[in-house]
Parts: structure tokens; C-alpha cells; sequence
């Protein structure tokens, strides 16, 4: 719990593949950029959760939604249009890893 005692839950959160076009390694970099963010929210107690916009790049709001559909596909999500995981579903789960238990 925070100071004032209040919990953290990050909703609504994706990463559309068009903030790391610029790379080497897009998909990569998007993973790299969940495993951060998740190892950070993982390190502090008053977070309680962390949901995703979504589970598959097939059901992504952004590639429906202007002005992101513009750059459809935005592969935002862990699970690709196939439901396999992506490179961010490994980051991610890794970084969840690093959460010492409650109390610890």
C-alpha cells in the first residue's frame, strides 16, 4: 500500500510497434521496453496489477482507431494474430518474475 494507502493497478496498457520502427530489432526493442516497465511496476508494493489492452494483435483498438490505424498493423500486444507469444510475452513474464512476494 502506498503512503496514503491507496493501491496501484496500471490499466489500458499496449505498446504499438511504431515507437521502436526506427531500430534494428522493432520487435525486440518492444520487448526490451515491456520487460523495463514491468520490472518497474514489479518493484513497487502498492501495485496490485498490470492489464493489457487486449491479449492479441488481432484484436488491437489501435488499429481501428485514428490516427493509429494509419500505421496498422501496430502489433501492441504479447500474443501475435496468431496467438503465438511474441518476443514481449517472454519480457514481460520475465519481468513479472522480479516481484518479490508481499511481505518479503
Amino acid at each position: 500500500m502506498g503512503k496514503i494507502g491507496l493501491f496501484i493497478e496500471v490499466t489500458e496498457m499496449d505498446m504499438r510497434i511504431g515507437l521502436f520502427a526506427d531500430g534494428a530489432d522493432p520487435f525486440g526493442a518492444q520487448a526490451d521496453a515491456y520487460k523495463m516497465l514491468v520490472e518497474i511496476l514489479a518493484g513497487v508494493s502498492a501495485v496490485r496489477g498490470v492489464m493489457l489492452w487486449g491479449a492479441a494483435d488481432s484484436h488491437s483498438w489501435l488499429d481501428n482507431f485514428p490516427p493509429f490505424d494509419s500505421e496498422a498493423p501496430n502489433h501492441p500486444l504479447l500474443f501475435d494474430r496468431d496467438l503465438k507469444p511474441k518476443p514481449a510475452y517472454h519480457a514481460f513474464k520475465y519481468g513479472l518474475a522480479s516481484r518479490q512476494p508481499v511481505g518479503a
